[in-house]
């Protein structure tokens, strides 16, 4: 919501001329643009950095064998298999857009599989295949694809926090090196 106000407040050119000193339409574009730019990769990495430590921590807790510090798609999958929740739905589907978006944008946009064996990628979401060509840039990272992907990702979190081994813990251990 604070995003959305954000960006109507950017687009109003009054605004803009008003707090940014901005002469033409044109430049108030470019900072318009810019600023979506920033926030929604800021967006991504935020929500993709917390997905991330959350299920490293339900992963611990779910069954304290499983390496934490293994890639975050061998933990995902994981916990996906004890929770007992399809790798074909909305939820899984929605964290592989998510995975596959947020890592264009080390390049840019541009998608570059770091798999030796398999250069492109689709995944099927919504009703909806995103196809991933190496070496290509994407137009997936939309708002409204955003929103979906969040609200598969609370239904996620949904599902998870009602299992039965969550339910029963008081407390739950982050043991993030970065606290």
């Amino acid at each position: 919501m604070n995003l959305l106000f954000n960006i109507q407040q950017v687009v109003n050119h009054s605004f803009q001329i008003q707090h940014f000193k901005t002469d033409t339409f044109k430049d108030a574009d470019r900072i318009y643009h810019a600023y979506i730019k920033f926030n929604k990769n800021g967006l991504i990495y935020n929500l993709s950095a917390i997905v991330e430590r959350y299920l490293r921590i339900i992963a611990k807790e779910l069954d304290s064998t499983i390496d934490i510090s293994k890639g975050i798609f061998d933990i995902r999958k994981k916990i996906f298999e004890i929770v007992c929740i399809s790798k074909t739905g909305n939820e899984w589907n929605a964290l592989n857009l998510l995975t596959a978006i947020r890592n264009t944008i080390h390049n840019n946009g541009i998608y570059v599989n770091p798999s030796l064996t398999k250069l492109d990628d689709s995944f099927s979401y919504r009703n909806s295949i995103y196809s991933f060509v190496n070496n290509t840039p994407h137009n997936y990272a939309t708002y409204e694809n955003l929103n979906d992907i969040i609200n598969d990702i609370l239904s996620l979190v949904k599902i998870i926090n009602n299992n039965q081994v969550i339910v029963t813990k008081e407390s739950f251990i982050d043991d993030c090196i970065y606290l």
